[in-house]
């Protein structure tokens, strides 16, 4: 959206937005995706464009997830929701013939079953519609601990804890964002991200090029000869795309293999 339209953007307006968040690389192409949150307002900051003070504004989006639908059942107590189970405070003799595969708690999902996740993503007012209902929530809403018993001896306990570790496509609690990664239309949104690829895309071509050009004029110095130097420069650059080989020199030669072959079968690049 333009960045008036951001202004006037009412609190509380289901939009679309663009995250990284799923990168496992530069140019990764599952890197960018669509995901859905709440809009919640602008946020300013300032920059020194040149020389001057400037004010700029971004979209405040909070981030959702399904509500936390786990339910808990230990062997002192009956079933309840997660966020009601508390640790406990005592421990509890082991059951007689317990072993490390007896079951000490259980847990389990209670999603409704109508299925109300089942809807298409380009539905805002259905997304709204779950939000409102409390199916969507913020996601410091839920509960994101786990349950698990600790041991003394024959004497146990169940504890809710905190993961020892973090997810690292776990999404933020909310995303500060420009204008132009914020959407009301779902394939508007995946268009530009789309587009965010294959800006990536093409600066990590032009920068492997740039790389391959460069293992080239290396191995061009190991060679002694000037008029061999350039008969080589010029036949490697006619075998075809340079990003397709790897280069080495060997005794003044110079050998060459496709990158991707497995183990990489070399061979002399001859000249006249």
């Amino acid at each position: 959206m333009t960045k008036e339209e951001l202004k006037n953007l009412k609190k509380g307006t289901i939009v679309y937005y663009v995250t990284d968040r799923f990168r496992k690389c530069y140019a990764d192409p599952t890197a960018w995706s669509v995901e859905f949150g709440v809009f919640d307002g602008l946020s300013s900051y300032r920059i020194s464009k040149d020389n001057v003070m400037v004010s700029q504004s971004e979209g405040m989006v909070l981030t959702l997830e399904r509500k936390d639908c786990r339910w808990v059942k230990t062997l002192t107590s009956d079933w309840m929701p997660f966020s009601e189970f508390k640790s406990e405070p005592k421990m509890h003799k082991l059951p007689k013939n317990w072993s490390y595969d007896t079951d000490l708690f259980w847990v389990e999902n209670r999603y409704p079953q109508d299925d109300c996740f089942n809807f298409d993503i380009r539905d805002r007012k259905k997304i709204k519609q779950l939000y409102d209902e409390g199916w969507f929530v913020e996601l410091d809403k839920n509960d994101h601990r786990h349950i698990t018993a600790e041991f003394d001896h024959n004497y146990y306990k169940i504890v809710k804890k905190a993961l020892f570790y973090s997810d690292t496509h776990q999404k933020p609690l909310f995303y500060n964002l420009s204008h132009n990664r914020i959407f009301l239309n779902y394939d508007e949104a995946r268009k530009k991200a789309k587009q965010l690829y294959e800006i990536e895309k093409n600066v990590s071509l032009i920068a492997f090029h740039n790389d391959c050009m460069d293992d080239l004029k290396e191995c061009l110095t190991f060679i002694s000869d000037a008029d061999r130097r350039a008969k080589y420069r010029e036949k490697i650059l006619s075998m075809g795309e340079i990003e397709k080989f790897i280069l080495r020199h060997v005794d003044d030669k110079i050998l060459w293999s496709y990158r991707n072959t497995k183990p990489l079968k070399w061979q002399e690049i001859a000249i006249d």
